[in-house]
């Protein structure tokens, strides 16, 4: 049976896009799991492959794995009968029974009760998750009207940050793909803790992803956006910093440095800590398996869309603005860097973080908003940045 599904995958891409999103190698024993997180990696680092060749995952296996690979090979060798795809959601399910089945029964025998209801409830609710997981929201044609206008009410929006952003956008919504951009040393990053230490604040739990800066410095540009401190202030009083940002949602934040890393990392972190939004500084620094600066920002973008529809959640990634982008105010989504792939196309909000000579001596940017699916409205507005709190403030130009 483990064999069946996992040839199915490793055979075909289609099988793999379907089984991915049900947490399928979670029943898996072992090696099956080992050669299913390979299988995985080669998938993601090429979004046109459409099968993957056993040879590269033995030799893979033999590099990481030389004194066992005798017995994944063994293993290999059984991996020839696939399942159809009309069969392979019944497969999965008569998997993860087996598997539930031999856990309770082990934990049965060791006289350990603790669980076994649990498992019991596991057990009987496994073919309900798993069509449940599977079914495409698109099919969901009897929602009422009421109860669409509910969702579409402010009270459902997350927060943007600064004000101005928010009243421009009337404000996020779970399954968003926004984007940040700007031309380096402007400010995107500044304006991206800004808009973190709003989350927090609100309760939300973030996932930030940094390959950009330094985990440390990105941390305590963070602590002083919470505390609206600046660092002299926050290293003279930890204890009552500590307080502070505690109160304002700084346990809600998980930092993970990836350098490169990859989207199934991400996915991997996010269904560890359960998280209501993703920050991606920088998207561009993603390892998606190209060499070509065009196909990476393009699989990027797509793949950061498809982690906030699977998972439901918020993702904002930050890249930079071309040439184009130096010493402007209004940004567009021409200035995008590598503007010319399909990048733009996945964005359901653009914000762009630009700047001049004047606006640098008055600590001005300004935002525009280039591409605006969640209001319709392609507003641009001047804001006030603090280096010192990592605070942005709106302001009346």
């Amino acid at each position: 049976m483990e064999s069946k599904i996992l040839s199915s995958i490793i055979k075909d891409r289609e099988s793999f896009n379907k089984l991915s999103k049900l947490n399928v190698e979670d029943s898996f024993s072992e090696p099956a799991k080992y050669i299913y997180n390979i299988v995985c990696d080669f998938y993601d680092k090429d979004m046109n492959v459409s099968s993957v060749d056993l040879e590269l995952v033995e030799k893979r296996i033999e590099r990481e794995l030389p004194k066992q690979i005798d017995l994944y090979r063994n293993i290999l060798k059984t991996l020839n009968e696939t399942i159809s795809s009309a069969n392979l959601l019944d497969e999965v399910i008569a998997m993860k029974k087996d598997s539930i089945a031999r856990e309770l029964s082990s934990l049965l025998l060791t006289q350990k009760r603790n669980g076994a209801i649990e498992l019991m409830e596991k057990y009987k609710d496994v073919e309900t998750s798993i069509q449940d997981d599977d079914e495409d929201e698109s099919l969901l044609v009897s929602t009422s009207v009421s109860e669409v206008v509910e969702s579409l009410k402010n009270k459902n929006r997350i927060r943007m940050w600064p004000k101005a952003l928010h009243e421009a956008t009337n404000g996020a919504m779970r399954g968003n793909n926004v984007l940040v951009f700007g031309r380096p040393e402007v400010g995107k990053s500044l304006f991206i803790i800004n808009m973190v230490g709003g989350l927090l604040h609100d309760g939300y739990k973030v996932l930030f992803i940094e390959n950009e800066d330094p985990a440390k410095s990105t941390m305590s540009r963070l602590i002083c956006r919470l505390a609206e401190k600046p660092i002299v202030d926050v290293i003279d009083n930890p204890d009552e910093v500590e307080n502070v940002v505690k109160q304002k949602g700084y346990d809600n934040l998980i930092l993970k440095s990836l350098s490169p890393g990859t989207f199934r990392d991400i996915q991997s972190l996010i269904d560890q800590h359960g998280v209501d939004v993703v920050i991606i500084n920088q998207l561009r620094n993603i390892w998606v398996g190209k060499e070509s600066r065009v196909e990476q920002m393009e699989i990027a973008a797509t793949s950061a869309r498809n982690l906030a529809k699977k998972n439901d959640i918020l993702v904002i990634g930050v890249t930079q603005a071309g040439d184009s982008g130096t010493n402007k105010l209004r940004l567009e989504m021409g200035d995008i860097d590598f503007s010319n792939t399909g990048m733009p196309a996945q964005m359901d909000l653009i914000i762009g973080v630009g700047s001049n000579e004047e606006y640098d001596s008055k600590s001005w940017r300004m935002i525009s908003l280039p591409k605006n699916k969640l209001s319709g409205e392609h507003l641009y507005f001047p804001v006030l940045v603090d280096t010192k709190t990592n605070k942005v403030t709106s302001i009346n130009a």
